[in-house]
């Protein structure tokens, strides 16, 4: 049976990011079959124009239940206002993605 993510969270430092400098930030997904796949964004949250991130590194844990994947963020002062988006997916189900 194919289950769609049941929930997901970006885990990171709980601090205003300082332009220039490097930070390594990690998102989980839990509860899809197949695993999740997982895709980063920078951007406002609802509109189109969300720019896409590269991601550092994705792996599922033995279980298969839960995804995971980091990031290495350099923001920039036009990235002020920003949101980094995690969202996982199933790529077995159109349409079932949790996003934080």
């Amino acid at each position: 049976m194919f289950f769609p993510p049941q929930g997901v969270k970006i885990q990171g430092p709980l601090q205003p990011y300082t332009s220039g400098r490097v930070y390594y930030i990690s998102c989980v997904v839990w509860g899809s079959n197949p695993p999740a796949n997982i895709k980063w964004y920078r951007g406002i949250k609802g509109l189109s124009d969300l720019v896409p991130l590269s991601s550092y590194n994705q792996t599922v844990t033995h279980s298969g239940n839960v995804s995971l994947s980091w990031i290495k963020y350099l923001p920039l002062p036009s990235h002020q206002r920003d949101l980094l988006i995690c969202r996982g997916s199933n790529q077995e189900l159109m349409g079932s993605s949790t996003i934080c």
